[in-house]
Protein backbone atom coordinates (compact mmCIF):
# COMPACT_ATOMS: atom_id res chain seq x y z
CA UNK A 1 0.00 0.00 0.00
CA UNK A 2 1.21 3.50 -0.84
CA UNK A 3 -0.45 6.52 0.79
CA UNK A 4 0.01 10.21 0.02
CA UNK A 5 -1.39 12.72 2.53
CA UNK A 6 -1.59 16.51 2.32
CA UNK A 7 0.71 18.20 4.86
CA UNK A 8 -2.30 19.66 6.68
CA UNK A 9 -4.13 16.29 6.66
CA UNK A 10 -7.04 17.65 4.60
CA UNK A 11 -6.86 14.93 1.95
CA UNK A 12 -5.17 11.62 1.16
CA UNK A 13 -4.77 9.20 -1.73
CA UNK A 14 -3.99 5.50 -1.31
CA UNK A 15 -2.94 2.76 -3.73
CA UNK A 16 -3.56 -0.93 -2.95
CA UNK A 17 -2.73 -4.00 -5.02
CA UNK A 18 -4.01 -7.56 -4.58
CA UNK A 19 -4.65 -10.75 -6.52
CA UNK A 20 -7.40 -10.07 -9.05
CA UNK A 21 -9.37 -13.13 -7.89
CA UNK A 22 -10.37 -11.63 -4.49
CA UNK A 23 -14.06 -10.61 -4.35
CA UNK A 24 -14.66 -10.43 -0.60
CA UNK A 25 -16.34 -6.98 -0.50
CA UNK A 26 -18.52 -5.92 -3.40
CA UNK A 27 -19.87 -2.46 -4.22
CA UNK A 28 -23.67 -2.36 -3.80
CA UNK A 29 -25.75 -2.49 -6.97
CA UNK A 30 -26.15 0.87 -8.71
CA UNK A 31 -23.16 2.53 -6.98
CA UNK A 32 -20.45 1.70 -9.55
CA UNK A 33 -19.69 3.46 -12.84
CA UNK A 34 -17.80 1.68 -15.64
CA UNK A 35 -14.99 3.71 -17.21
CA UNK A 36 -11.57 3.08 -18.78
CA UNK A 37 -7.94 4.08 -18.37
CA UNK A 38 -6.16 4.16 -21.70
CA UNK A 39 -8.16 1.15 -22.93
CA UNK A 40 -8.09 -0.74 -19.60
CA UNK A 41 -11.54 -1.34 -18.11
CA UNK A 42 -12.01 0.31 -14.71
CA UNK A 43 -14.75 0.88 -12.16
CA UNK A 44 -15.35 4.09 -10.19
CA UNK A 45 -17.52 4.53 -7.10
CA UNK A 46 -18.09 6.91 -4.21
CA UNK A 47 -18.46 5.50 -0.70
CA UNK A 48 -17.18 2.41 1.02
CA UNK A 49 -17.57 -0.18 3.72
CA UNK A 50 -17.04 0.76 7.38
CA UNK A 51 -17.24 -1.12 10.66
CA UNK A 52 -20.28 -0.13 12.72
CA UNK A 53 -21.65 -1.97 15.74
CA UNK A 54 -19.81 -5.17 14.88
CA UNK A 55 -21.08 -5.23 11.28
CA UNK A 56 -19.95 -3.78 7.97
CA UNK A 57 -22.07 -0.85 6.76
CA UNK A 58 -21.92 0.94 3.39
CA UNK A 59 -21.44 4.75 3.51
CA UNK A 60 -22.29 6.64 0.30
CA UNK A 61 -19.74 9.43 0.74
CA UNK A 62 -16.32 10.27 2.11
CA UNK A 63 -14.18 8.19 -0.23
CA UNK A 64 -13.77 8.00 -4.00
CA UNK A 65 -12.35 4.79 -5.46
CA UNK A 66 -11.21 3.60 -8.87
CA UNK A 67 -10.46 -0.11 -9.46
CA UNK A 68 -8.76 -1.72 -12.45
CA UNK A 69 -7.06 -5.01 -13.27
CA UNK A 70 -3.99 -5.57 -15.40
CA UNK A 71 -1.79 -8.65 -15.67
CA UNK A 72 -3.64 -10.56 -12.92
CA UNK A 73 -3.20 -7.72 -10.44
CA UNK A 74 -6.07 -5.59 -9.10
CA UNK A 75 -5.16 -1.97 -8.35
CA UNK A 76 -7.29 0.24 -6.10
CA UNK A 77 -6.81 4.00 -6.17
CA UNK A 78 -8.67 5.60 -3.26
CA UNK A 79 -9.06 9.31 -2.48
CA UNK A 80 -10.37 10.85 0.74
CA UNK A 81 -10.67 14.61 1.16
CA UNK A 82 -12.52 17.55 -0.32
CA UNK A 83 -14.84 16.32 -3.10
CA UNK A 84 -13.26 16.10 -6.56
CA UNK A 85 -14.89 14.85 -9.75
CA UNK A 86 -14.59 11.39 -11.27
CA UNK A 87 -12.48 12.76 -14.14
CA UNK A 88 -9.81 13.97 -11.68
CA UNK A 89 -9.57 10.55 -10.02
CA UNK A 90 -9.47 8.86 -13.43
CA UNK A 91 -6.75 11.24 -14.71
CA UNK A 92 -4.54 10.47 -11.70
CA UNK A 93 -5.02 6.71 -12.13
CA UNK A 94 -4.30 6.92 -15.88
CA UNK A 95 -0.72 7.86 -15.01
CA UNK A 96 -0.34 4.41 -13.41
CA UNK A 97 -1.16 2.58 -16.65
CA UNK A 98 0.48 4.92 -19.17
CA UNK A 99 3.57 3.46 -20.86
CA UNK A 100 6.83 5.17 -19.86
CA UNK A 101 7.84 7.95 -22.23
Amino acid sequence: MITYEAPDGSSAASLYQEAASDASLAVPSGKAVDTSLGGIRATYFEGGWTQSGGALTWLDSGTQTLLFERGGLRTTVQYTGPQIDMDSVTAAATMLVAPPS
